[in-house]
């Protein structure tokens, strides 16, 4: 913050006053930034919502990332990521002890999952499902995962 920002503060300025001068200053705000990274293709989002559940991702020539290893325990147990990958890259970082539900159709392009030993993976259109039984429901949380990739990669990693 600026000597001249603290002045306007002490001054009680408007919150629009303050803003306009930021900005005049080179300030940045959230919304631009944000902007700024979809255009350069890449975004990372780490959730932390308690009631997070549900997550659409479009990337096209980029790169997402969606980090849900912070998720408090009081979220939903199942979370489910719906999303197109289009030549470009989509990550999905969960813990070792979720259960995964990869139903995402691969045309050219690779769905994955490697988050733990024993990875799985869905390429020219094929789903995998983790078979019954291999994994302890009582204690593990689930994510699934839908939708579509060409000519890219949708991965599932630690």
């Amino acid at each position: 913050m600026t000597d001249e920002l603290k002045r306007m503060v002490q001054r009680k300025a408007t919150v629009e006053v303050l803003r306009n001068a930021a900005m005049a200053g080179g300030m940045t705000t959230l919304a631009q930034d944000g902007v700024e990274k979809a255009l350069a293709g890449r975004t990372e989002h780490h959730v932390q919502s308690e009631t997070f559940r549900l997550a659409e991702v479009v990337t096209v020539m980029g790169r997402n990332t969606i980090d849900l290893r912070d998720l408090p325990a009081s979220a939903p147990s199942t979370v489910t990521v719906d999303g197109f990958t289009a030549m470009g890259t989509t990550i999905i970082r969960v813990p070792p002890d979720w259960t995964v539900d990869l139903k995402a159709v691969a045309i050219i392009g690779r769905a994955k999952d490697t988050h733990r030993t024993g990875s799985a993976e869905a390429s020219g259109g094929c789903d995998w499902t983790p078979p019954a039984g291999s994994v302890d429901t009582r204690t593990s949380r689930r994510l699934v995962v839908r939708g579509a990739v060409l000519m890219g990669t949708l991965a599932v990693t630690p």
